[in-house]
């Protein structure tokens, strides 16, 4: 309706006038766009008394000044029938202007100067602050200088008097539309008279001017950048191409709300009122902005300014909210301290929504010679926060974002030896910066013993036993309180270091926990469907995130800073957290907004782990800095127990005793400050790289330390897999759970190390990393009995033969847990060898070939039409118990991981062979098996099987050897390290123990010596010297179907310990064999033919059934091609396999 209005209105004023021109404040006549109805010429020369206001002030007449205010000059009233009735006078516009409404015929409340005459508790106000300052008196009587007094005179008549008449003339138009169109018209223009001023009747540059309309022009920047100091920060234009700025849009909106009068929609007409307010808000705004550089405050020239801008302004933000409104008002005082910018940006910006306006009304400052300032961005604003926009527009969390302001007037009460403890405790309990409705936030409140019910928030109050756990940090270290009373608070170091303790305590766990406890909020009122509230605490995470310092590109304090800081020092990282943390914000948004509020919940889980990366990032850092001799400092001591601290009770919950041994090591400095540390970098962040999996962050995510130009940590891996690949195969199905039982045995590794026995058998029995469908896979599940595997019942014959039971390698390892049977009485480091090899090389080792047993029984009998994932997927697990989760992708370096595949790495370099050929030997077998096994090609997959059991038994035959050597009393490694000998014994006993059922399978008097020489008990050990053993062992390689040169020749030192042997030469492993390559092809491409017809056949008979079960399939073997064609074209694509080039020539290990 209020558009039909507005069209009508405007063709009406087209009909009148349509070849208007710029020709003065007469009926008819167009002044900057807007065509008058009425005469108005006198009321515009309201203009030229505020000129001679200004000049008298300027000449010091300060009499002359208050006379033309109050007695008038220029602008001649008359009455209704043209007879002179006196002057104009801008001290009458400060007169009651809500009561003048009201007494009008159908008058109303004139609400916009109800705002101001409430504010100052003073119907006059305006008049007031005029006189003020041209007596010197009253709110003035300090301002001394004239051109003070000049500045607020003026602008305090420009900007509060003739402003607020100006509305007053519109409020009058609306009132008089039900009873008298000729004077709604006639106010109506008087208001553009009012807003413009006659000085601009034709085409006068608006510089000339003394009003609002020129106010406006000199805050804007024109097209091409020549006048002005704000510039758009949009490209928003009208039709002609012009910028859409204050002037414009008024002149659109006066001649809309002519319109509305002339078409008697006067009740539409109120709304035309409040956009014309708020634009003409818009320079006010700008000059507040504009006097808020310091450098503009430097003379009472521009702190006068500033003032009478913001007092124009401050009775509406008050009304907004009141923080706001004293906020600005005190900030802008005329007196001469500094503003802080910011603080003023902010409040504007909280105000600006509640003012009807947005960002893009405001601008961007810009300065006189047209250089825009290179912080020109501190003046842009906009709902988007460092790219993220707010859920809920209503609800502003600007002052959420200035806690880090807080944290930042902390930091500055530190000095160089000396800080102001008590001011910054002041800061922490009681706030400063953060406003909210009745009072400010705290950063000590961040901290509450009832957020248990946020599960993260558990975790670290039960780890420190207490619900203020951040809260108390700050506080013990400023108050000189245990833990760190120790630190000296009279010198530089001590200093430095309780400012660390201060700030990042504050930062990394109060701070920290409270983003993620707005979110855990925000999901709760998801769940309760209380969208609105939701939004606005999901909004609320991410500026405790952003902070208000890091929007206006100076150095933020808080979790984007921080992720900032540490990207570059760890390697091609810059910004990527950041980024991250963005989009989960946006999809979090996106999701409570749909009320998906289980899955905001799951990117709440994202956003922790993501969070955590630069906190271990920090950690890392200062756990290098620590170390290094002659550039340890109390400050580092102290930032590496800061971040460690942050995240100390999830390393404990992912690995209780990494977190103890942390915890230890760099605690330790709160009672001994000068503690000198002599730890191994390498080794304790690999320790804290182990809980990576747990924390739910990878290595990649983190990266690699870098000082200058060196990395100066050791390489951290990425252990995922992607894509099916790890290690260099390519499997065909997802394992990335089998692979991670090798996070088990490392846990398992450090607990042991630790004689954390408890523990140890807690992960043994329990699991942690490994998940399967409905619980955990577990190491000790993996030693179950497996009575149809042929290779595990070779083995269990053998023990039992020895006296164990179904469970032999469940017995191995609990027994060195426990210092039991052949570990009785052995020490801590023998009981640890046994276990932890125990469970790679017999519970892991066989479950290699569990796997693949399986996968061969299932591609025998199952029907791959009804259960085409069985046999596939059961090879792959295969693959993956033999490599695990960190090796990665392509595999990586020696004691990446901690299954087989890392022991033929290191027993490689042991024994001559070159890192990797025996690896890429043995992952090209179980490539090959894959690829018989989608083909179906079974046998032939049982063929590779037996191949690859040799490949695998290479390096526990290695590993004996190695041991076996070690251990003999005689050897030169016994003379010279014989404190190594439980170490040796365990492990030698360990690697027999793995091969021993085989070697028993081929010669019994071979296996029962190395049994005898090599158990753990035996006395002496390895009696008949590691020569003889190794030789009668090496005798067998032909039956253990092992090719001597692929074993080696162990050395150590450059001298060759043990030499190497040629053995068998397995079947297809000569070269005669590449004969058959093109037979093989032949008979793969007959098989791909009659694949081929076979599923013709079966596509034409599902179709004429319609069902798949009707096939009748009696008459074919489980292996027919014409069966397995479903499986094959699925697995083939997903290995990459081209099923007519598969090469039958067995690969020889």
């Amino acid at each position: 309706m209020r558009c039909l209005f507005l069209l009508g209105a405007l063709a009406a004023a087209v009909a009148v006038h349509a070849a208007n021109v710029e020709n003065g404040f007469g009926t008819g006549n167009s002044v900057k766009g807007y065509i008058f109805n009425s005469d108005v010429v006198q009321h515009s020369k309201i203009d030229k008394d505020v000129e001679e206001i200004s000049n008298a002030m300027n000449d010091e007449k300060y009499s002359d000044a208050e006379n033309v205010f109050t007695n008038g000059k220029n602008s001649d009233k008359v009455d209704d029938n043209g007879a002179p009735k006196g002057k104009r006078k801008l001290a009458d516009f400060s007169k009651d202007l809500d009561q003048a409404l009201q007494s009008m015929p159908g008058g109303s409340p004139f609400n916009l100067y109800n705002m101001y005459k409430n504010y100052h508790g003073n119907a006059e106000y305006a008049k007031d602050f005029v006189l003020d300052a041209m007596k010197q008196q009253g709110q003035f009587s300090t301002v001394t200088d004239k051109v003070g007094r000049k500045e607020l005179a003026v602008k305090g008549t420009q900007y509060q008097v003739v402003f607020m008449y100006t509305i007053y003339e519109l409020e009058q138009a609306r009132v008089y539309c039900t009873s008298d169109m000729s004077k709604a018209l006639h106010s109506w223009d008087e208001g553009w008279a009012f807003y413009v001023g006659s000085k601009l009747q034709t085409n006068v540059a608006a510089a000339e001017g003394q009003l609002g309309y020129t106010l406006a022009s000199k805050r804007a920047v024109a097209d091409n950048g020549a006048s002005g100091q704000f510039l758009t920060t949009d490209a928003s234009s009208d039709q002609t191409g012009t910028r859409v700025w204050v002037n414009k849009k008024l002149q659109t909106l006066f001649q809309t709300g002519k319109g509305m009068l002339a078409t008697a929609a006067c009740t539409e007409v109120e709304s035309v009122i409040k956009d014309i307010v708020a634009q003409m808000n818009v320079p006010l705004l700008q000059g507040v902005l504009r006097y808020a550089q310091n450098s503009k405050r430097s003379g009472v020239k521009g702190r006068a300014e500033g003032y009478a801008f913001a007092m124009a302004i401050v009775p509406q933000l008050h009304q907004c909210h009141n923080s706001i409104g004293e906020g600005v008002k005190t900030a802008m005082g005329i007196d001469e301290s500094s503003v802080d910018i910011d603080n003023v940006r902010g409040w504007i910006i909280e105000g600006l929504k509640c003012l009807g306006l947005t960002c893009a009304d405001i601008w961007n400052f810009k300065d006189l010679t047209n250089v825009v300032y290179k912080d020109k961005v501190r003046m842009q604003c906009g709902p988007a926060i460092l790219g993220y926009t707010p859920g809920n527009l209503d609800k502003s969390v600007y002052q959420h974002s200035r806690i880090d302001l807080d944290i930042r007037d902390m930091e500055n009460t530190f000095g160089t030896t000396s800080a102001n403890f008590q001011v910054a405790k002041s800061i922490f309990e009681n706030g400063q910066n953060s406003h909210k409705t009745s009072q400010t936030r705290k950063l000590a409140a961040f901290s509450n013993a009832a957020y248990t019910d946020m599960p993260l928030y558990k975790v670290h109050t039960e780890y420190w036993g207490d619900g203020l756990f951040a809260r108390n940090f700050v506080l013990n270290a400023l108050d000189n309180k245990a833990p760190f009373n120790k630190i000296p608070r009279n010198t530089e170091d001590g200093i430095r270091a309780l400012k660390e303790l201060v700030i990042k305590g504050s930062q990394l766990q109060s701070v920290w926990m409270y983003v993620l406890r707005e979110m855990f909020e925000a999901v709760e009122s998801c769940k309760n469907s209380d969208i609105p509230t939701a939004l606005h605490s999901w909004d609320e995470g991410w500026v405790f995130y952003a902070g208000s310092l890091q929007v206006m590109e100076k150095s933020g304090k808080l979790g984007y800073a921080l992720a900032l800081k540490r990207a570059p020092q760890f390697k091609n990282r810059k910004g990527e957290v950041n980024d991250r943390m963005l989009a989960l914000f946006e999809s979090g948004k996106s999701a409570i907004s749909q009320s998906q509020c289980t899955l905001a919940a799951d990117i709440l889980q994202q956003v922790e782990r993501v969070m955590t990366i630069p906190v271990v990032q920090g950690l890392i850092r200062y756990i290098y800095k620590v170390r290094q001799t002659g550039k340890t400092s109390l400050k580092e001591k102290a930032e590496c127990w800061a971040f460690l601290a942050s995240v100390l009770p999830r390393i404990s919950q992912c690995n209780k005793a990494v977190g103890d041994k942390l915890r230890d090591e760099f605690f330790a400095f709160t009672s001994n400050p000068s503690i000198e540390h002599t730890y191994d970098v390498d080794e304790m962040v690999s320790m804290v790289q182990s809980t990576f999996p747990c924390l739910g962050i990878e290595c990649d995510d983190v990266g690699n330390y870098v000082e200058g130009t060196s990395e100066r940590t050791k390489q951290c891996y990425d252990w995922k897999i992607r894509n099916n690949q790890f290690g260099g195969y390519q499997g065909s199905t997802d394992v990335t759970q089998h692979s991670r039982i090798d996070l088990d045995v490392e846990e398992f590794e450090t607990h042991l190390k630790a004689s954390d026995y408890t523990a140890a058998k807690q992960i043994y029995s329990n699991g942690k990393y490994s998940e399967k469908t409905s619980s955990m896979r577990t190491l000790e599940g993996l030693t179950k009995d497996q009575n149809k595997d042929m290779l595990f019942n070779v083995y269990k014959r053998y023990w039992k033969s020895k006296g164990r039971g179904d469970r032999y390698a469940h017995d191995f390892i609990t027994d060195a847990i426990d210092a039991k049977g052949e570990f009785t009485g052995a020490p801590a480091v023998a009981r640890k060898e046994g276990a932890v090899k125990g469970a790679q090389y017999q519970a892991v080792w066989m479950y290699v070939f569990h796997e693949l047993e399986d996968s061969i029984t299932n591609c025998k009998q199952a029907d791959l039409l009804a259960n085409d994932d069985k046999n596939v997927h059961a090879w792959d697990e295969g693959a993956a118990f033999f490599a695990g989760s960190r090796v990665g992708t392509l595999g990586l370096p020696k004691k990446g991981g901690k299954l087989v595949y890392t022991l033929m790495e290191k027993r490689a370099g042991d024994f001559g062979d070159s890192d990797s050929s025996h690896i890429a030997r043995t992952i090209a077998l179980f490539q090959t098996g894959l690829s018989y096994i989608v083909a179906g090609h079974c046998d032939k997959a049982e063929a590779i099987m037996h191949q690859l059991q040799a490949a695998l038994t290479i390096p526990l035959i290695q590993g004996l050897f190695r041991y076996l050597y070690r251990a003999d009393p005689n050897s030169d490694y016994h003379k010279s390290k014989p404190e190594d000998q439980p170490k040796s014994k365990a492990e030698g006993w360990a690697f027999a123990a793995a091969v021993l059922p085989q070697l028993h399978a081929c010669n019994s008097q071979v296996a029962e010596q190395v049994y005898q020489n090599m158990r753990y008990s035996a006395d002496p050990i390895v009696k008949d010297g590691y020569k003889s053993v190794v030789e009668n062992v090496q005798s067998l390689f032909p039956c253990l179907n092992i090719n001597g040169s692929h074993v080696g020749a162990y050395s150590e030192s450059g001298k060759v310990i043990i030499p190497r042997v040629e053995g068998a030469e397995l079947p297809g492993s000569n070269d005669a064999s590449c004969s058959n390559g093109w037979k093989v092809t032949g008979i793969l491409f007959i098989i791909l033919f009659i694949l081929l017809v076979g599923f013709v056949s079966i596509r034409f008979y599902c179709r004429r059934n319609q069902k798949m079960h009707d096939i009748d399939l009696t008459s074919q073997t489980p292996n027919s091609p014409s069966v397995r064609h479903a499986s094959v074209d699925r697995y083939a694509s997903a290995s990459g396999i081209q099923l007519g080039m598969v090469d039958d020539k067995a690969l020889n290990v």
